[in-house]
Parts: structure tokens; sequence; C-alpha cells
């Protein structure tokens, strides 16, 4: 009865432990720098660098304000290193019209 009530604490104890993330372990990403400036009303902006060399900066304003067309217009890029050592780097855009990102490395749609 002892080895079955072991063996079931054992299992428990494997089953609960954090997953390991692949890779080396050493090199845990930290925040370089952080900027905000966002007070909750109008426009806001933040960027963001970490130590493993991605980055991300973004502004966004409220465009017509008290209108039917009311929206908020964001305005950002973001890059991170690829597995393959290239760098990349996405420019986006999201308004009223929607979401558009640009990128060398992204599929450009036929015209």
């Amino acid at each position: 009865m002892k080895v079955i009530a072991l063996f079931f604490v054992v299992i428990s104890v494997a089953v609960a432990a954090p997953p390991r993330v692949s890779g080396d372990d050493s090199k845990h990403a930290v925040i370089l720098r952080y900027d905000s400036d966002n007070i909750g009303v109008g426009s806001y902006s933040y960027g963001v660098e970490t130590s493993d060399g991605q980055q991300k900066e973004e502004r966004g304003e409220l465009v017509n304000a008290g209108s039917k067309d009311e929206h908020i217009a964001v305005q950002g890029k973001f890059s991170y290193p690829g597995l393959d050592g290239v760098l990349y780097e996405v420019v986006y855009i999201a308004d009223k019209d929607g979401f558009r990102a640009q990128g060398a490395h992204l599929p450009v749609a036929p015209q």
C-alpha cells in the first residue's frame, strides 16, 4: 500500500513541475528600456527593448472624438532577430480601415 501511495506522490510531483523551456535556460530576456506615455485620455505612446534584440514602438490617438466616425489610429513597428540571424522588422498601421502591416519578409498581395 505504501508503494502505491509513494508511486502516486512521485507522479504528482512530476506532473506538477513547471515545464522546461527548450534551448539555453541561461538566456532569459530582460527589459532594457520601457517608455510609456499614457494617461488614459487622448493619445498614447510606448516603446520597449529587450536584451534578446526585440524592439517595439507604438503610438495611437483618438481621431474624430465625439463623432460617428470616432476611432483610434495606431502606428507602430516591431523587430526581432530570427533564428536564422536575420533582423525582421514589421511596420504597421491600424485605423478605421483595418490593420495593415509591411515588412521585407512578408508576402505582398497581387495588384
